[in-house]
Order: structure tokens, then C-alpha cells, then sequence
């Protein structure tokens, strides 16, 4: 599943439920309103602080924004973290030094908790190489 689609369609449904134009919101987020037609559209992804300012003028947790849970509802599964614990753990991947990009990713292609263990991934096998003769 690819957060970043949910995102530019949640977005836009939220933008559009309060009345603003892509300007209008684009100032609020501090970019053009070229910006936000780009990130509804999944042309571009916007930078994290930029999501930050989304989800706090929304008051909306970011669960919500990449499709984790429906809007207005309640997340299912390892449930629903808030815009300040996920501000807390990407400013500790910061500090430490780690790739941010790489969390996200991490984060994207975790499996949604349903009780259940997740299979074990196969190795891959590597194709023998065989000698040629000229």
C-alpha cells in the first residue's frame, strides 16, 4: 500500500471540507498553492515539517493523512500515534544521526498488526555462474 497516494487524497478531502483554496492552505503550510496541487496529485511528497504543519492545523493525526484509519475514525491495528510522538521520533532519529527517509520506508512497508505473525522472508538464491567455452 502506498501512503503517499492516501495522503494526496486525504489532503484534498480535508482541504476541500474546510473551504480553502490550494493558495490558501499553501500559505498556512508556508509554500505555493503549486505545492499543494503537486502533493494531491502524488506528484511531489511534502517535507516533514510541512506534514507537521498539516496535521496540526487539521488537528488530525497522521495516521489519518497516510489512510492508516478512515477520517474521523478510529485506527485499527498497532493504532494511532499523534502528530507529538511522531515529531519526538523522527527529531531522536535526528539527533542520533539516521536517515529519516529510511524510517519512513521502514515505516511504509510494516505490516498492519492483526494478530497473526508475519511470514519470514525467503532468501533469494543467486544463479550459479557457469563457466563458458570459447
Amino acid at each position: 500500500m502506498d501512503y503517499w497516494t492516501n495522503f494526496g487524497t486525504n489532503l484534498r478531502r480535508l482541504r476541500l471540507g474546510r473551504g480553502l483554496t490550494q493558495e490558501q492552505l499553501g500559505k498556512i503550510v508556508g509554500v505555493t498553492g503549486s505545492f499543494v496541487a503537486y502533493w494531491e496529485r502524488h506528484e511531489r511528497r511534502p517535507k516533514a515539517n510541512e506534514v507537521f504543519r498539516l496535521a496540526d492545523y487539521f488537528n488530525k493525526p497522521l495516521d489519518e493523512f497516510f489512510g492508516r484509519s478512515p477520517l474521523g475514525g478510529r485506527a485499527k491495528g498497532r493504532g494511532s500515534f499523534d502528530v507529538a510522538s511522531f515529531r519526538q521520533a523522527v527529531e531522536g532519529l535526528v539527533r542520533a544521526g539516521r536517515d529519516v527517509t529510511a524510517y519512513l520506508k521502514r515505516l511504509e512497508r510494516a505490516p498492519r498488526a492483526t494478530g497473526k505473525p508475519s511470514p519470514t522472508p525467503k532468501k533469494k538464491r543467486r544463479a550459479k555462474k557457469t563457466k563458458r567455452s570459447h
